[in-house]
């Protein structure tokens, strides 16, 4: 995960707080009687919902570790395709198990 305090001051992070447009939503929201509490509680709830049910999707494929260089570009750069020949090679030395996340 990315850690913002490796590269970002707080200080220059919290101005932009009151900016948020999720947070200013729902003051909006709040504020003219269109959601409450419960309200919040409830779309929190679902977005939980939504997205552990993508996690678990994109957590069930089996997807094979080159195909993040297709499709990318039109013809791969040599840098790229440096890349994906050492991760096929390093694959092949030390097979697909080593390249797994418990």
């Amino acid at each position: 995960a990315d850690d913002p305090t490796v590269y970002r001051d707080e200080d220059e992070v919290e101005p932009w707080r009151a900016l948020d447009p999720i947070d200013r939503m729902e003051t909006f929201l709040r504020e003219t009687g269109r959601i409450d509490d419960e309200g919040v509680a409830a779309v929190r709830e679902e977005a939980d919902e939504v997205v552990a049910d993508a996690i678990d999707a994109a957590e069930s494929i089996e997807a094979d570790p080159a195909d993040m260089f297709d499709h990318a570009y039109a013809e791969l750069p040599p840098d790229l395709r440096r890349q994906r020949d050492e991760l096929l090679a390093a694959v092949d030395d030390h097979g697909e198990d080593a390249f797994l996340r418990e």
